[in-house]
């Protein structure tokens, strides 16, 4: 759906065996996006039914849906969106993100406006030290693709794309720099004076990234946190769908209160929804 008055907002996410993670991504984004959208969804053969539940979401209007016949890393989806929609602006977002605060499409269209930057990010990735191959490498310092948005007028005259690079080069500590997805594309555009901004911290509270689900190994300390947060989603999936799905007029409000970001919004749903309820009882009339 496209807003006429203001700009157009294309949302990408490339998604590759993240059933539950995707399905979570994407009914979160719609609800509570609070802005007209298009929402495009990047696949290149999931074999967990990720493709199928895309396919259901696809035929109830909620995204439009591509598959790829060979493998498509996510850097290359965001190259191939980039070359092929063309909306003002194209929002980059990881198939492990749930928005939980409506309005959050909102603030990024809001920033946008305000700051009159071509490029705005949730969060910044300092410089840092990595290892590469059994050597140290230089990390450069870039905005996090997993909720990035440009606007197509403002860069397109930057050429790099959102691949990796590794560069062997003096001006890096260790000899070798290597350019994470998007750093090199952000580079160029720095060099070409395009404005970006960073969103407030605040609007991290809008979202959660989980991070890692689909590929952080099994066992130790990371692996204990991703056996949680796949919990962790299993369980806001569930109450998700039945908020959006259920017949049941009060299920449905129980799953809205527990989905909730925080007790006091818990709160002020529930009282709105007694309030509701109230005014369509009638009261009892005086016994004679």
């Amino acid at each position: 759906m496209i807003d006429p008055t203001g700009l157009q907002v294309t949302v990408c996410v490339a998604s590759l065996n993240t059933n539950s993670c995707t399905e979570l991504c994407v009914r979160s984004l719609s609800e509570r996006a609070g802005y007209p959208h298009t929402l495009r969804i990047g696949d290149s053969g999931s074999t967990d039914g990720s493709i199928e539940m895309l396919e259901s979401m696809q035929s109830r209007g909620m995204l439009i849906l591509e598959v790829s016949p060979s493998p498509r890393r996510h850097a290359a989806w965001l190259d191939h969106w980039r070359a092929q929609v063309d909306t003002d602006v194209l929002l980059f977002v990881d198939s492990d993100i749930e928005f939980r605060r409506s309005g959050w499409l909102a603030a990024v269209v809001g920033e946008l406006r305000r700051s009159g930057c071509g490029i705005v990010y949730a969060e910044a990735l300092a410089e840092s030290e990595i290892q590469v191959e059994g050597r140290k490498a230089h990390l450069a310092p870039r905005p996090a693709p997993w909720l990035l948005a440009v606007v197509r007028d403002s860069v397109e005259s930057v050429e790099a794309s959102f691949e990796e690079v590794r560069t062997e080069t003096t001006s890096a500590p260790s000899g070798l720099l290597v350019e994470d997805v998007g750093a090199a594309f952000y580079a160029e555009a720095l060099r070409r004076q395009t404005a970006v901004s960073c969103l407030p911290r605040a609007f991290r509270r809008t979202y959660h990234h989980y991070g890692g689900l689909s590929w952080i190994p099994s066992g130790g300390s990371r692996g204990r946190k991703k056996d949680r947060d796949e919990r962790v989603v299993a369980r806001r999936l569930r109450l998700l769908r039945v908020a959006q799905e259920s017949p049941s007029g009060p299920r449905r409000i129980a799953a809205r209160i527990r989905l909730a970001p925080s007790i006091e919004s818990a709160r002020e749903f529930a009282f709105r929804v007694i309030g509701r309820v109230g005014r369509t009882i009638p009261r009892n009339p005086r016994r004679s």
